[in-house]
């Protein structure tokens, strides 16, 4: 039979040629990483770059379009300035004098860039990069878009190309979807993961699970791709032809010619290929692999035909997860050993296995009992402190060391919450250029030691090389009640007397308050026999100002019907003639949270009052009270909007109402024990009681 020769012009795939340019940039991007490991940048990691990603597109898409240069460029773009990223924030690991997390590192390239020399060394790497990349996809891009070249039509000539009798054998692409699907989706899936994981890490706090998840997928799917090229090969070799002829099987492209003979095949028929050797006209045994995409067709006499699509290679699919879960997996334990969190993973030998009640070590640290004693509760929760301290709004000043002590106390957090909070100066401080060392009273398994029968402790240091030092010192109680004192000190010195402090202060603690859960805090609100009151009831507030969820208390008169709103973070109470609503908000300062929460009643369409402009603000307390009247219902309304500091950069904000009409014969003493709490003076609402 007479052969005419019809070129085709298939369309790309777009989505499995995304999938080959994304695969194809990892492997650019290791190359770039191992050529940055070795001290320089690489014009050959630039150009394997753009070469991996333009020919991945064309190996999974079919073939490179325009949209696929594109698609390819794009992808050179982004996952160049990844890999010069990545190679920065190992640079920084390496020059750390201690050991820093290189997930914690890669997330804080933004605050070493703010350094004009070190973002000069970025961008010069950047920019290097890039130009090789530029170098290597020019070339490649112009190769691949090449259209080729016509060769001229007409009859071809008898005595030159004389027809060709024999039997044809064309790859049906049809027949090889089954197994170019087993390899493309687990692509996908890795991708996917990828993908994901890298977007999951601009939204997260704690990155190191997604990081992890991203490296696990950029390693497993380099080796998963490189590990299908030859099946995708197979799975795209349209241009291959078999022809039988003059008693031979030629292998026909559409560059070059072979005739082979004396086939012999090592294959079962269950597998997507045949595995065929032949000798070569010089006498050369060779190997060759031949899809079972072309119908009716067998490389050997007596073997069994192909008569459907070549069989799916699905062990790509367990493949891809058991490799990546291992990569995973290998980051987390690595990373766990240079990680500081709440389990410490400390080296063990076969000959100190622990126990399993085996108590946590601990440092001694005696504590100092002080000559004079003051007794002080917060939150329903009572400590000692040495009464040469100067108190004030939480805080205490040891004049002697020059050290600032700072309490607070939180309800409803467990051990992994204690220990965010313990931990938040080595967060804050760990990849500082001022950071020296850390210190912990525990450095075991567990991150608090036994107190007392009721009660766990810590106390977590961070040593600067400037002599600041910031001690953070915690009791935590079984029913979830945390007490933490802070102590900030200039000089490092005398951290052992600070220290000894924060000890004795430690084992004063005694808790009062209730047991405050997600499921019980809004119907925990009760009249506080520890403040001795009569009016003002102490309810809690749901927050996540420490970092987590936790609850706080505030002080507002007592109500059998609270009315909590903004997720359980505001409460609203009324009694005798007064109406106190209560919330954390963040702010600048007191006085902008006061401005603020004016402007929302504004909104929400009370009119005030002309003249009325009564404010107050003390910057030393960084506390803020202002004068309101506006009209509700018909009712005149006075009240006052009071704003004071509790933590840093939040602020407990209350609004506290006059209601004249409901006022009764308890409305004075229920205000004044009102201004006993907040420490606060209302001479207008005071008026209401008289009148």
């Amino acid at each position: 039979m007479d052969l005419e020769w019809e070129r085709e012009n298939p369309r790309d795939n777009v989505i499995a040629g995304t999938v080959g340019a994304f695969l194809g940039s990892l492997i650019g991007v290791a190359c770039i990483v191992i050529f940055s490991k070795l001290g320089y940048v690489s014009a050959v990691s630039g150009v394997v770059m753009a070469v991996c990603a333009i020919r991945g597109y064309a190996l999974l898409g079919g073939k490179l379009t325009r949209r696929g240069a594109v698609i390819s460029g794009l992808f050179i773009l982004v996952m160049t300035y990844i890999a010069t990223k990545l190679c920065f924030a190992l640079a920084v690991m390496e020059a750390a004098t201690e050991k820093v997390s290189f997930f914690m590192i890669y997330q804080s390239i933004g605050l070493f860039l703010e350094d004009s020399e070190l973002r000069r060394i970025f961008l010069g790497e950047l920019a290097l990069q890039y130009l090789f990349t530029l170098l290597g996809s020019v070339p490649t891009l112009l190769s691949s878009l090449r259209k080729p070249v016509k060769r001229p039509e007409g009859p071809a000539e008898p005595d030159e190309l004389p027809p060709i009798q024999g039997e044809f054998y064309a790859l049906r692409k049809d027949w090889m979807r089954p197994l170019r699907l087993s390899v493309f989706v687990p692509l996908l899936v890795i991708m996917a993961i990828s993908v994901g994981g890298f977007i999951a890490t601009a939204f997260i706090q704690e990155t190191r699970w997604m990081t992890a998840i991203v490296l696990g997928g950029f390693i497993s799917g380099v080796f998963l791709l490189c590990w299908s090229i030859p099946t995708l090969r197979l799975c795209n070799a349209f241009h291959i032809l078999f022809v039988r002829a003059g008693g031979k099987l030629w292998r026909v492209d559409l560059q070059h010619f072979c005739s082979v003979q004396n086939w012999w095949s090592q294959s079962s028929s269950k597998q997507a290929a045949w595995t065929c050797f032949y000798e070569s006209e010089d006498g050369k045994r060779k190997k060759l692999r031949i899809s079972k995409g072309y119908p009716d067709f067998c490389p050997v006499s007596g073997m069994e035909r192909s008569q459907g699509p070549a069989p799916a290679r699905w062990i790509f699919v367990p493949l891809s997860f058991l490799v990546t879960a291992a990569i995973i997996a290998g980051f987390l334990a690595l990373d766990m050993s240079i990680y500081i969190g709440p389990t410490w993973n400390r080296p063990q030998t076969s000959d100190s296995t622990p126990e399993a009640n085996t108590q946590p070590e601990v440092k001694s640290i005696p504590a100092r009992v002080p000559e004079q004693i003051t007794e002080y509760e917060m939150s329903e929760v009572w400590f000692r402190v040495d009464s040469g301290f100067k108190y004030s709004r939480r805080t205490f000043l040891d004049g002697d060391t020059g050290t600032l002590y700072r309490a607070c106390v939180q309800y409803g957090v467990d051990a992994s919450d204690a220990w965010d909070t313990l931990s938040q100066h080595i967060s804050e401080y760990r990849i500082s250029p001022l950071y020296d060392r850390f210190d912990a009273v525990c450095l075991d398994q567990e991150p608090l030691a036994p107190l007392n029968e009721t009660s766990r402790y810590n106390i977590v240091s961070v040593y600067l090389t400037d002599g600041q030092v910031f001690h953070t010192a915690a009791v935590l109680s079984d029913d979830g009640t945390l007490f933490t004192m802070e102590a900030e000190q200039d000089a490092s010195d005398r951290s052992e007397d600070v220290l000894a402090n924060l000890m004795f202060t430690l084992e004063s603690v005694r808790f009062d308050g209730p047991v405050v859960t997600e499921e019980n805090y809004q119907s925990r609100i009760h009249v506080s026999e520890v403040r001795d009151c009569s009016y003002m009831a102490a309810a809690y507030l749901k927050t996540d100002l420490f970092g987590h969820d936790a609850f706080v208390d505030v002080y507002v008169p007592y109500s059998d019907s609270p009315i909590y709103s903004s997720d359980g973070r505001a409460i609203r109470t009324e009694a005798h003639g007064l109406r106190v609503y209560a919330t954390i908000v963040s702010g600048e300062n007191a006085k902008a949270v006061v401005d603020a929460r004016q402007q929302e009643l504004a909104a929400a369409g009370q009119v005030y009052e002309d003249g009325v402009d009564d404010e107050m603000y003390r910057e030393d307390l960084d506390a803020a009270c202002k004068l309101t009247v506006y009209e509700e219902n018909g009712q005149k309304r006075q009240a006052v909007l009071y704003a004071d500091s509790k933590w840093e950069g939040y602020y407990l904000l209350r609004e506290i109402t006059g209601l004249p009409e409901l006022v009764d014969e308890e409305y004075p003493a229920a205000l004044k024990e009102l201004e006993g709490i907040i420490g606060l003076t209302m001479p207008v609402l005071e008026e209401l009681g008289g009148s």
